[in-house]
This record gives C-alpha cells, structure tokens and sequence, in this order.
C-alpha cells in the first residue's frame, strides 16, 4: 500500500524554479567543506530541492520519491 506522503502536492515557486530573486527569497554563497555552492532560500516552496549533480559532489544520499507531484506557481 503507498503511503499517503507519496501522494501528497508540493508546492514550488517560480522563483526557486529559475533561480532568480522575487519577494521572499534570499540568495547567496556558501561554503560546505571545500566547495562552495548556490544557495536559493525562497519561503514560497513547502520543500526543499537540490540538484542531483550537487548531491552527488558533496556525497549526500539520495532517496528517490515515487508520485511526487510539484505544483509550480506561476509568479
């Protein structure tokens, strides 16, 4: 049986989807470990999203989601 959480709606912002800077959002560099990396905070996404590319440079595991479902706003 799925789990309800597979099913559920997450909500993604035009802003985090390109990258780019609107109300609500904040955007800077950082550092983990040696590499330095992008950050996009946006307080309109219920969720968090990384790029598989840097999830795999900095060893994060990865735990793929069956039926997710992301609803983008329109800005």
């Amino acid at each position: 049986e799925a789990d309800s959480k597979d099913n559920e709606t997450h909500h993604l912002s035009l802003n985090a989807m390109r990258g780019s800077h609107g109300v609500g959002t904040i955007r800077f560099t950082s550092q983990v470990g040696s590499i330095r990396v992008k950050i996009l905070v946006d307080g309109g996404s219920s969720d968090n999203f990384i790029q598989p590319r840097v999830a795999q440079v900095l060893k994060l595991p990865v735990e793929p989601i069956l039926n997710l479902r992301v609803l983008v706003g329109n800005g």
